[in-house]
């Protein structure tokens, strides 16, 4: 089972997402399809090779993604008020973000590997590599890729183990950093996503048109949804960013309430399989990966799913595997990879104590 598990769930998602971008656009299906070829092609060839191989050269992927990060500020175009694409040619683009919770993973289990955070000058260098990229994704802007990026590092370094009164310190700085970020560096559109959220309808139109749609959308869609490419809302372009923000709501309204349940039960089985490793292999390096990769899939797709239905403000965050993009899937391809590879280091091992 375990051997095709990933390989199998990751096709599924594949089928959904073409599936449900064809309806959208043939051209942007056929592109998601080439970059779905590409992750599986990653996919197979990370999963061969060793987490100790990936953790001995993590430093210089962490300083790949800083250096990829900084050259995104200073040579990328600005779109829609933010920095965080590099053009590839003309036919597509690069996120260096998207990669910058792999690379800096990796670099944080290579560090905590042989250094205790139990020690402050330790869990003060382990902060400090991750807090630079934060940084510099924070800058682009891009709040809610900073916000999923610290939350996911944060499991790993609880996971490694720190003292109660670390986490109260920890705790408490984060308290006092997000009232400061609130006052000094949140954009005005972005607060205004929170109240909209808060004041519901009292607020204009615009400020809230996005979450009205995207419910319509839901409600449109019934049990059995309205049939592959029939969506009213998402083809006739009622629905804002269906291919990627508001793509659960597509999908929720061309298959319906049975869609919209198949969707959360993947990534309930995809986020607890990675769980499940980690608590099987707990004190390992790769369970460390599971667990970061179960963290990052449950934050992102959680914060999507319910900004969709209308539980939180809107976030610019895509839907993992579904929404088009081809940055943010072959990253993740990568993770899956890695988890893997874990599940097949453990099947081997398994097999030799039998023999």
């Amino acid at each position: 089972m375990h051997r095709w598990f990933l390989p199998a769930l990751l096709a599924l998602f594949a089928l959904l997402s073409l599936s449900t971008l064809m309806g959208i656009d043939e051209a942007l299906a056929f592109r998601q399809a080439v970059f779905y070829a590409v992750g599986f092609a990653v996919f197979f060839i990370v999963q061969r090779i060793p987490t100790n191989m990936l953790l001995r050269y993590s430093p210089f992927l962490w300083l790949g993604v800083v250096g990829s990060l900084v050259a995104t500020l200073l040579l990328a175009s600005t779109t829609r008020g933010t920095t965080r694409w590099i053009a590839i040619g003309d036919v597509a683009v690069f996120q260096p973000s998207q990669f910058a919770v792999l690379c800096t993973m990796l670099v944080v289990i290579w560090y905590t590997r042989t250094h205790s955070l139990k020690k402050w000058k330790h869990l003060l260098v382990t902060l400090a590599l991750v807090a630079l990229p934060t940084a510099l994704i924070m800058i682009e802007p891009d709040l809610d890729t900073t916000i999923v990026f610290a939350m996911t590092l944060g499991v790993t370094i609880w996971a490694r183990g720190i003292t109660a009164k670390q986490t109260t310190w920890l705790i408490s700085i984060l308290l006092i950093s997000s009232v400061l970020s609130w006052v000094f560096v949140l954009r005005e559109y972005q607060k205004e996503r929170v109240y909209s959220f808060v004041a519901g309808s009292s607020q204009e139109t615009e400020r809230h048109y996005n979450a009205q749609q995207a419910l319509i959308a839901i409600g449109a869609g019934g049990v059995a949804g309205t049939g592959v490419g029939e969506g009213g809302q998402s083809h006739l372009k009622f629905l804002p960013e269906r291919q990627t923000d508001f793509i659960f709501s597509a999908i929720a309204e061309e298959y319906g309430f049975i869609g919209a349940l198949l969707v959360v039960s993947m990534y309930a089985l995809l986020i607890g399989y990675c769980f499940y490793l980690f608590f099987y292999h707990q004190e390992t390096d790769p369970s460390l990966i599971a667990l970061t990769t179960g963290a990052l899939i449950l934050f992102q797709a959680g914060v999507n799913i319910s900004m969709n239905i209308g539980l939180i403000p809107i976030a610019g965050l895509t839907l993992p595997f579904l929404s088009a993009g081809g940055s943010s899937l072959i990253a993740l391809c990568i993770l899956l990879g890695v988890v893997h590879a874990t599940t097949r280091n453990t099947l081997h091992k398994q097999s030799l104590h039998i023999a």
